[in-house]
């Protein structure tokens, strides 16, 4: 596969005002970029070592005809699915449930890489996902103590594609 990030630095304002504006920009009109800009790419195996050093990002969505943005935590990737976990109380649970289509976005301390992931949440009640997830966040244990806690909900974004930054420019990657 081609290189995903080139390396490099970005301005702090720069970067994250063009990113949000990018982002919601994309999710308040649901337009993709042209079929023919993207590159293609398997999995998220490319991608996880960028997941897994910035877990924290930023979750954009829906409420209705508003946008929301929100802070969530990675968990893990495997295959196409990236999984979060969530509270069936919160408002974002609901929002999930109603407006499926998000993107999630997170970067490294100074802005670069930056890597937003884009498609489809869905919520599993697989008890093997859920454990891993319980197993691997000492804040999701702190926050649900068991499993069984009947407000502990796990999603995935089933992801359709990827999007890199850095100071050489964007990459698209339409997932297989």
């Amino acid at each position: 596969m081609a290189q995903i990030f080139s390396g490099g630095r970005m301005g702090r304002l720069k970067s994250c005002g063009g990113l949000i504006a990018l982002l919601l920009l994309g999710c308040a009109k649901g337009e993709t970029a042209p079929q023919e800009n993207y590159l293609e790419a398997e999995d998220l195996n490319p991608f996880v070592k960028v997941l897994q050093e910035n877990p924290n990002g930023v979750l954009a969505n829906r409420n209705g005809e508003k946008l929301r943005t929100q802070i969530i935590t990675f968990q893990f990737a495997e295959g196409k699915r990236a999984y979060f976990a969530t509270n069936s109380t919160k408002l974002l649970y609901e929002q999930l449930k109603r407006h499926p289509n998000i993107s999630y976005c997170t970067f490294a301390e100074e802005f670069e890489p930056v890597l937003s992931i884009n498609g489809k949440v869905v919520f599993t009640e697989d008890a093997a996902i859920k454990l891993r997830v319980f197993n691997g966040s000492a804040n999701v244990q702190r926050f649900y103590q068991t499993t069984d806690n009947p407000v502990y909900k796990v999603f995935y974004i089933d992801t359709e594609e990827i999007e890199t930054f850095d100071s050489y420019g964007a990459k698209r990657y339409k997932l297989k």
